[in-house]
């Protein structure tokens, strides 16, 4: 069975590729994993050859004139108006990402007729321009399947589409992040396949994609694959590598990519922890890869803190984060299911990480600073993804700074019950179906029932 996996990005390299998910589907010698360029800047940071060399790698290049096109069709699609948060927040997200004179100008585009008008335009410019790199390897390479995990927005997921239903060649696309179908919702028409999390991305692809039911599948998470192995590490090391006490509860502050004032919650936890508001509580910092450590990050290492401690496999990035560096971190999951596994508990603002603390059986507070001037955030937080935690009684939820030290003691106080571990992984399951045979595994039997299904 000869495969060709799609990658345009450290995410998806991250998620898909460096942990070994891709592994069973690029099995046969003659499967390639096909990037934009490696490595190329903004998107792809590793070599050609730490992905494999030239026997593993394809280089498709970014076709940039039809990617300008679908770019367009992105945002103008994404300011038509429609009612609700959740259209109000991709207006408004749009609007800050293309600037002014583009809102004007794209504003137009999608009002009603004019948007039609627009998309005919679009067709006659991508047909004129074809992506003759693309189109010719399928020919040249002629593979049984194309997958390609997506943020649903990119490099290659439309002429994707395009190319692989000209060409006869299923194409099976595989959500990357939680809320990537509910706001990233633009394709030029439905793959033959979409793998998603679980029940409730299941229903996001029917509600915003049209999508057939029989061609979405609840596949779980790849980059979720590593909680079903043990730590690395026992908790006695786990607290030595970290400086944490013996015998006092860890509870994990874990960053997010919003922008919020993280320095100040932690200098607030610090003072709860010295005040006896948290018991026996230590509390251990991780920055989310890309966060930067929030606003002012480049001074968290400079903090001499006397509770609070920093995860030390991230010491590096926050050095990095201290010197200058904003962008992507490729951290390693083990790491991320090392900490979460010793650990009594997690705190954190709108991260996927509070999904996987709950899959692990761990009591997960939802913080959300909303007093904080940080407008990501505020827009992002009223997301369709986001609300059935809200709603679940399962997650604590901390709707102000006044409210975060309470919902820690909450937490700890449920860390307490013996029947909290199974309620949480039941919470965590409407969202990400979890399985126990590995997901490299998985996909490459799924792959095989697509081939034969297709040559039928």
């Amino acid at each position: 069975m000869k495969i060709l996996a799609f990658v345009d990005h450290d995410i998806m390299l991250r998620h898909f590729y460096l942990n070994g998910a891709l592994d069973g589907a690029l099995a046969d010698p003659a499967s390639r994993l096909v990037v934009p360029a490696a490595p190329m800047p903004k998107r792809i940071s590793v070599s050609e050859e730490q992905l494999g060399g030239k026997s593993r790698v394809l280089i498709v290049p970014e076709h940039r004139e039809r990617r300008q096109v679908w770019a367009r069709l992105f945002h103008v699609n994404r300011l038509r108006w429609r009612s609700g948060e959740q259209f109000a927040y991709l207006r408004n997200s749009t609007r800050k990402a293309i600037g002014k004179i583009h809102t004007v100008q794209y504003a137009l585009f999608a009002l009603p007729g004019i948007y039609q008008g627009l998309r005919t335009y679009s067709d006659a410019v991508l047909q004129r321009q074809p992506n003759t790199a693309l189109v010719e390897t399928l020919a040249r390479e002629r593979p049984d399947v194309v997958v390609h995990p997506t943020v649903m927005d990119g490099i290659y997921v439309n002429d994707l589409l395009l190319a692989c239903r000209a060409a006869g060649i299923p194409l099976v696309v595989i959500m990357n992040s939680w809320d990537n179908i509910s706001t990233q919702r633009y394709l030029h028409h439905n793959p033959d396949w979409l793998l998603v999390w679980g029940q409730q991305t299941y229903e996001h692809a029917l509600r915003y994609l049209g999508m057939p039911p029989e061609r979405v599948i609840r596949f779980g998470s790849s980059q979720f694959d590593v909680y079903r192995r043990p730590a690395r590490i026992t908790e006695a090391e786990f607290r030595v590598r970290n400086d944490l006490p013996p015998g006092r509860r860890i509870v994990l502050y874990a960053g997010s990519s919003k922008g919020l004032q993280e320095i100040a919650h932690l200098d607030r936890l610090e003072a709860a922890v010295e005040a006896g508001e948290l018991g026996d509580a230590t509390i251990l910092y991780r920055p989310h890869p890309w966060g930067d450590g929030g606003q002012g990050g480049e001074h968290l290492l400079d903090r001499k803190w006397k509770h609070t401690r920093i995860d030390s496999t991230m010491r590096a990035y926050l050095e990095r984060v201290r010197a200058g560096f904003r962008g992507f971190f490729l951290s390693d999951y083990e790491d991320t299911r090392d900490v979460l596994t010793h650990i009594n508990c997690l705190v954190s603002p709108l991260s996927t990480i509070i999904l996987e603390a709950a899959l692990l059986g761990k009591p997960a507070l939802c913080f959300l600073p909303m007093e904080e001037e940080s407008m990501h955030f505020k827009r992002a937080a009223p997301l369709e993804h986001f609300k059935p935690m809200y709603e679940s009684p399962d997650f604590v939820i901390a709707r102000a700074m006044g409210e975060l030290v309470p919902g820690i003691a909450d937490m700890l106080r449920r860390g307490d019950d013996p029947a909290t571990p199974a309620r949480m992984r039941k919470a965590a399951s409407f969202f990400v179906d979890f399985f126990d045979a590995p997901y490299s595994e998985r996909l490459a039997t799924f792959l095989e029932g697509v081939v034969a299904r297709h040559a039928r």
